[in-house]
């Protein structure tokens, strides 16, 4: 489908979302083991965690945005 300016492959979408939810489940594991830790290298470890998960929140956002724009 067209969407403006840009090619919106639905398809592709739903592969980065995958690949994303991956991700976000090993960044999950990650936080529960270092959760279990003390000291400030764990506490700056979760603290990098918790970022790359936002990070991969937000893109799943904007992906998610990008599905919806393309099925209208």
């Amino acid at each position: 489908m067209r969407t403006g300016a840009v090619d919106v492959d639905v398809d592709e979408i739903q592969n980065r979302a995958l690949a994303l939810l991956d991700q976000l489940s090993a960044i999950d594991a990650q936080l529960a083991l270092v959760a279990e830790q003390s000291g400030l290298a764990a506490r700056a470890r979760r603290g990098d965690l918790e970022k790359q998960k936002a990070t991969v929140l937000r893109t799943l956002a904007a992906l998610e945005k990008a599905r919806l724009s393309a099925t209208r």
